[in-house]
C-alpha cells in the first residue's frame, strides 16, 4: 500500500499505473554524450509532470524508466492521458547543451491487482515490450 498525502492506494482500487521507456535512449548517449542524455532525462521528466493530473505520481525507478500510478483511473483513461503524452513528446524537442534531441516514448499500461505493485509492474512491463516490439512509439494495455 502506498500513502499518496491523505490518500492510500491499494491493489484492487480502481488504480492503474503505466511504466515508461524512452526508445532508444543507448542512441542518444551513444551519439549525444551522457550529459545530453542525463539533460534528455530531465528536460522529459519536466515535459511528463506537466501533461499529468494532480494526484498522479511519476517516478523514475531506471535508467530510461519511469512509472506514473494513476489513482482513481481506469485503464482507458489512463490509456487516453498516455496518447496525448506520447504525441506531445513525439512533437516536442527537448533542448539540451548539444541541441534539440527528439525523442519517442514506449508505454504499458495495467491495472493495480489484487497481487499489489510488484505483479502489476510485472504486467505493465510484458505490455511496454510488447508496445516495443510492435515499434515502439506506442503503448499497450496489459491483458
Amino acid at each position: 500500500m502506498l500513502n499518496h498525502g491523505e490518500r492510500r492506494i491499494k491493489a484492487g482500487s480502481g488504480d492503474c499505473l503505466a511504466l515508461l521507456d524512452i526508445d532508444h535512449f543507448k542512441q542518444v548517449n551513444d551519439l549525444h554524450g551522457h550529459d545530453a542524455g542525463d539533460e534528455v532525462l530531465t528536460g522529459f521528466a519536466a515535459l511528463m509532470r506537466g501533461m499529468l493530473r494532480a494526484g498522479d505520481m511519476p517516478a523514475r525507478i531506471g535508467r530510461e524508466e519511469f512509472v506514473i500510478l494513476f489513482a482513481d483511473t481506469t485503464p482507458e483513461q489512463a490509456l487516453l492521458i498516455c496518447d496525448r503524452m506520447r504525441e506531445q513528446v513525439a512533437r516536442t524537442p527537448i533542448r539540451t547543451s548539444r541541441g534539440s534531441i527528439r525523442i519517442t516514448v514506449s508505454r504499458g499500461v495495467a491495472a493495480l491487482g489484487p497481487a499489489g505493485m510488484e505483479a502489476t509492474l510485472r504486467t505493465a512491463d510484458v505490455a511496454l515490450y510488447k508496445a516495443k516490439h510492435c515499434g515502439r512509439d506506442q503503448f499497450r494495455l496489459a491483458a
